[in-house]
């Protein structure tokens, strides 16, 4: 009796997977709003006056350290100056961004395991993780940031990218490098995932000698991009006051600040900081590894990180085993690049205090969770090679 029950279930699942997921989608976000509503806080108010500067005309959208939000400037002014709408338009466009992110998520899910279940999975943990969709009701780049990596991906795996979506694809990535300044992490991923499809199709066996120099290309710019973000966006400040998260003085590592110069680069004077102490340093980054992958925080409130540790405890678990059981797999490349960038960039500013750092790459943990659980219980409708 339980097995048939067991079985009309995984039945109806896989009969009607969008049915369902758009329709919990929706309560969730309904929820989300009815207890939220729109929200405009205080980077909210940088964006608008981005916006306002288009406008006028001035160039403060388009400075140093605000070039990297125009393509947020942008939309916030076509709907608020040019189609003259109120905010909660612009909320409603990343909402239904956010909508068509969740598809894109299920059929990328597909494309990768050709498992309906995984898929179905997947696309839960996407749903049922509340912070994912809060975004959509801020004036804040975190919402279309994380719809535009689901779209990104779902375009790197669909089977004919190179031929019919490359060209979407190269806009989206355009689009996304100035939606915010870590956006450059999508580029690197997909160039590094499209290179290694293109090895793949062309049945190139390269020589560990001949790996050498493209790696050290990547790794030259990464190298120079780190150096250039924290001349604009310099961690400094949250690095000398022993910063775990930012912003919060109540938990930090006690770092003495040696001498600096001013004229060298940031990189620079943070590297006098690690070598004036490296045990405080690398104490430092332990903890905001930890605390950036933990999610909890000493001012929320019990019941919330309780919440935060009964999810992503087995979530994790099911993401390390999925990950193992496609680690030799390049189809999964673009995921793993972008999860290390993004932990990467965390612990070297800091971890933010409201967790949105991990926000746009909760989405790839929940697909190697996925394969985790079905790989592990063996759902019907599982495949061997994944």
């Amino acid at each position: 009796m339980t097995k048939k029950i067991h079985l009309s279930i995984i039945s109806f699942i896989l009969k009607k997977p969008i049915l369902l997921l758009n329709l919990a989608w929706i309560i969730v976000n309904l929820g989300l709003f009815h207890e939220y509503g729109i929200r405009v806080v205080h980077d909210s108010h940088r964006y608008i006056a981005y916006a306002n500067s288009i406008k006028l005309g001035t160039p403060l959208w388009h400075l140093s350290d605000s070039i990297f939000y125009a393509s947020y400037s942008v939309i916030l002014y076509i709907f608020l100056h040019v189609l003259t709408l109120p905010i909660y338009a612009v909320i409603i466009f990343q909402t239904i961004t956010s909508a068509i992110a969740l598809i894109c998520f299920y059929k990328t899910i597909i494309n990768l395991t050709a498992n309906r279940i995984t898929a179905f999975i997947c696309s839960s943990l996407f749903i049922l993780w509340p912070e994912l969709h809060m975004w959509n009701l801020y004036i804040h780049t975190e919402s279309l940031y994380v719809s535009i990596t689901i779209i990104i991906l779902y375009l790197l795996t669909t089977r004919f990218w190179h031929i019919r979506t490359l060209p979407l694809l190269m806009i989206i990535l355009i689009v996304s490098v100035f939606l915010r300044p870590n956006g450059f992490f999508l580029v690197l991923g997909a160039i590094i995932s499209c290179a290694v499809y293109i090895i793949k199709k062309s049945n190139l066996r390269l020589t560990i000698n001949q790996l050498l120099f493209p790696l050290a290309m990547v790794l030259a710019i990464l190298g120079y991009g780190a150096t250039e973000a924290f001349e604009v966006y310099s961690p400094l400040q949250y690095l000398l006051q022993g910063q775990v998260l930012q912003g919060y003085n109540a938990f930090t590592i006690p770092i003495e600040a040696p001498p600096l110069i001013e004229s060298q680069s940031v990189f620079r004077q943070m590297l006098t900081v690690f070598f004036n102490q490296p045990f405080n340093y690398f104490k430092l980054i332990l903890m905001r590894f930890l605390l950036f992958w933990a999610q909890i925080r000493p001012y929320y409130s019990f019941s919330h990180n309780a919440c935060i540790i009964l999810f992503f405890v087995p979530v994790y678990v099911a993401a390390i085993y999925g990950f193992w059981k496609t680690r030799l797999n390049p189809k999964y490349l673009f995921l793993s690049v972008v999860i290390v960038l993004q932990t990467v960039m965390a612990i070297a500013v800091a971890v933010d205090w409201d967790n949105r750092f991990i926000v746009p790459i909760l989405p790839f943990v929940f697909i190697f969770a996925s394969i985790g659980f079905n790989s592990y219980f063996r759902f019907t409708n599982a495949t061997k090679d994944i």
